[in-house]
C-alpha cells in the first residue's frame, strides 16, 4: 500500500514474512508470533511504514528466529494477495 505523507514523500506499507526451512510461509504478528499465511486467522501482522522501522525490526526479529528461516518485508498489498490464495 502505497500512501503521500504531509511532506510529498510516498510512503510504503510492509508486513514482515517469514520463510521457515521447509519453504512455509508465515507473517509476524504484532505479538511477534508466526501465523501461516494461508492459515484463517484474526491476528494482525507486524506493518511497518519506513525503511528505518523495517531495518529495526528486522534486525530484532533475526536474533529470535533460527538462521535458517527468511525474514524480509513483504509490500502490504502482495501480502493480502498471497493471503487470499
Amino acid at each position: 500500500m502505497r500512501e503521500v505523507n504531509d511532506g510529498g514523500e510516498m510512503e510504503m506499507t510492509y508486513v514482515i514474512y517469514l520463510i521457515d526451512s521447509i519453504g512455509e510461509e508465515f507473517f509476524i504478528t504484532q505479538e511477534d508470533e508466526p501465523v501461516r499465511v494461508n492459515a484463517h486467522s484474526d491476528q494482525n501482522p507486524l506493518v511497518v511504514n519506513s525503511l528505518f522501522q523495517l531495518s529495526t525490526q528486522l534486525s530484532r526479529l533475526r536474533k529470535k528466529y533460527s538462521s535458517t528461516c527468511q525474514l524480509f518485508a513483504l509490500e502490504y498489498g502482495e501480502f493480502l494477495e498471497r493471503k487470499e490464495q
